[in-house]
């Protein structure tokens, strides 16, 4: 599959230019560091590369075509339109009164139950519904506390599946160092796909995980969400190292054992796995996901009511229209 998370948190932060210097304050509230800087940065370098090496470790390579190539998986896409969106908010705000709202207190949005990731409070003071294509709707809501900033992008689409129903929620701090990024997303035949997302540009460590239960045995194998990775699998990686377990397949979850894979950044090639775990890689920020995280493929499956629920925006905040 294409996921289209987690860009998603189709492409999947704010831009660059947005978060290049701080601005005066009393002018302009924003400076709004971007989501997509670190997340970016820090990924393997072999996974952004063009190139596939012919020694890449098949696990590895597995996740570079999927979650680094062209198309509805492509999460580093989705973020960078995210934050296309909030560099938009950021020209309006210049010069203006459209960007009080940001100066306001934020108030809580408190997800208590994303499947397999658990609690994910996030504070808004702002909220926009730009433009879209017929069928489709979206909403934005934003904020600033305790020197973070958090962003939610809700998008639903009424009437296909591709772009999907997708949520984007992101939480970046105001250096524009750190970012979280959790992206849920469904399909109208009931399918869950998730992704959750850490990077840190201070300490040059990644993570990511991701879960779909779309697989081949409950779904055709094929659509926006199909990862080929959807039994659930987790990376994390330095500067040098990449280190990934879980079940790198979309095929008989159940039956089939987890594997573990140490590689180096750049060639992706295969390597001691103990090499990894002296470095501490096997210790994760991100959650340990899985398609049975997700539940039944069905309208009723525990997956899809409460990721439904967020990207409805179930409890969001009464805050000021940007």
């Amino acid at each position: 599959m294409k996921l289209a998370l987690i860009s998603a948190v189709t492409g999947a932060g704010l831009l660059a230019a947005v978060a290049c210097g701080k601005k005066d304050e009393k002018s302009n509230p924003f400076n709004a560091p971007a989501v997509k800087p670190p997340v970016e940065s820090q990924s393997p370098s072999g996974f952004k590369s063009l190139s596939f090496a012919l020694a890449s470790d098949p696990s590895l390579a597995a996740i570079k075509s999927r979650f680094y190539s062209d198309g509805p998986t492509d999460f580093l896409d989705r973020l960078g339109k995210v934050d296309e969106r909030m560099a938009e908010f950021e020209s309006r705000a210049s010069g203006s009164d459209s960007g009080k709202c940001v100066a306001e207190e934020a108030k809580l949005w408190d997800i208590k139950d994303i499947p397999g990731v658990g609690a994910f409070p996030m504070y808004f003071s702002c909220y926009d519904i730009p433009s879209q294509s017929q069928g489709t709707t979206m909403s934005i809501y934003f904020g600033k506390k305790d020197g973070y900033w958090y962003l939610a992008e809700l998008s639903k689409n009424e009437s296909s599946n591709e772009p999907p129903t997708i949520g984007v929620l992101a939480k970046v701090n105001e250096a524009g160092t750190e970012t979280t990024v959790v992206q849920v997303s469904i399909e109208n035949n009931f399918t869950t796909s998730l992704f959750h997302i850490y990077a840190n540009e201070t300490t040059k460590v990644f993570e990511m995980a991701n879960a779909s239960n779309r697989t081949n045995s409950n779904g055709s194998g094929s659509g926006a969400n199909y990862t080929g990775v959807g039994c659930g699998v987790r990376l994390k990686s330095n500067a040098s190292l990449v280190y990934g377990t879980g079940k790198f397949t979309s095929e008989s979850c159940s039956t089939v054992s987890s594997a573990t894979v140490c590689g180096d950044t750049a060639t992706l090639s295969s390597g001691n796995v103990s090499d990894c775990t002296g470095a501490g890689l096997n210790n994760f920020s991100v959650m340990n996901l899985s398609a049975s995280d997700l539940g039944d493929v069905s309208a009723t499956g525990t997956g899809y009511t409460k990721v439904k629920a967020i990207i409805d925006g179930s409890g969001l905040p009464s805050v000021s229209k940007f």
